[in-house]
């Protein structure tokens, strides 16, 4: 399963979204909660995100796969 390095590097390149603003306050309040910068909360959840993702179509191929093998003996 890939993973992200999360570390606030000044040579990553820097990207601006436009959230609404009930995003941006419970962003804030779980960085808070956390004890985390809001940079660096959005970027571990980002991060956690697209890993959960991947690891979700990497078991998809996995129960096709198991599948077709199922369904062509």
């Amino acid at each position: 399963m890939k993973t992200y390095n999360i570390t606030l590097n000044p040579e990553n390149p820097e990207l601006t979204i436009r959230l609404p603003l009930d995003i941006i306050k419970d962003l804030v309040q779980r960085a808070t909660d956390n004890g985390r910068d809001i940079t660096v909360e959005m970027m571990i959840r980002l991060a956690r995100s697209l890993e959960n993702n991947l690891a979700m179509e990497e078991n998809d191929r996995l129960l096709a796969a198991e599948c077709y093998f199922a369904n062509n003996r």
